[in-house]
This record gives C-alpha cells, structure tokens and sequence, in this order.
C-alpha cells in the first residue's frame, strides 16, 4: 500500500491510496532513489485499485490518469463540498486479488487539521486507539 498526494504547499487537489501486487523480489528490493529508481520500481508494481479524494470535479480521465485504475465508482463527498471520494480498481488485476480489495470497508470522516509533518493521508487513530490528531 503506497500513498501519494498533491503538493503540501499548496491547496489540496488529491490524496489517494494505492494497493498494489508485488512479487517477492519486490518485497525485498533495495531501492535507489536517486535517479529515477523509485518510481521505476513502482512503475513494475501491478496495480489492484485506489481509494482517494479529488478535487470536485475532477474527470474520471484524469483520475484514471493519477491512479492507474479504469474504473470508478463515487463514495462520497466531503463535508465541505470541495472533494469527491472514489473506489477505483483496474480490471486487469487478478480476480481473486480483485474480490479481496472490493471488500475494504471505508469510513469517510471529517477533514483534520492539517499536521506539521503535511501528510494528510494518516491513520484515523494511533496504535494506543487514540484520536490520531488533535481535534
């Protein structure tokens, strides 16, 4: 599971999860992440789906685009109205693969505080089953 999102700088415009298969060699890989080394390893990862939030009105296109997924089923919105939430799956994947990530259970809960570290994809507790941020 890798996550990616928009520039933390700037007004959110995606985050989403990624679910991949790997192969054992994958899983060990030592990665260089200089020149160009990561993404080409994740670039060899075999897609299964994404669960993510786009800014509204992003097409389907685009989204397909970002998650390498080509289909897409609408979750919810936010509270605010700004971002819709989607379950997206690439069709090519393993079927048995497939089945077991169409059974995620997803909660959508209200938007928190943005933390110092910038990363909005996080946890919805800590491991002591606390509120991950502070409301």
């Amino acid at each position: 599971m890798l996550d990616d999102q928009s520039p933390i700088d700037k007004e959110l415009k995606y985050a989403f999860l990624t679910f991949n298969k790997m192969t054992k060699e994958q899983k060990k890989a030592v990665v260089n992440k200089k020149e160009g080394g990561y993404e080409k390893w994740e670039n060899g990862l075999k897609r299964i789906g994404t669960i993510g939030i786009f800014e509204k009105n992003t097409s389907e296109e685009k989204i397909s685009k970002m998650t390498k997924c080509d289909t897409h089923t609408k979750i919810g919105v936010s509270s605010d109205g700004k971002y819709d939430c989607y379950f997206s799956t690439n069709s090519g994947s393993e079927i048995k693969l497939l089945n077991e990530f169409k059974k995620t259970e997803i909660q959508i809960i209200e938007k928190k505080e943005r933390p110092k570290n910038g990363f909005v994809l996080s946890e919805k507790t800590d491991l002591e089953n606390t509120e991950a941020f502070k409301k």
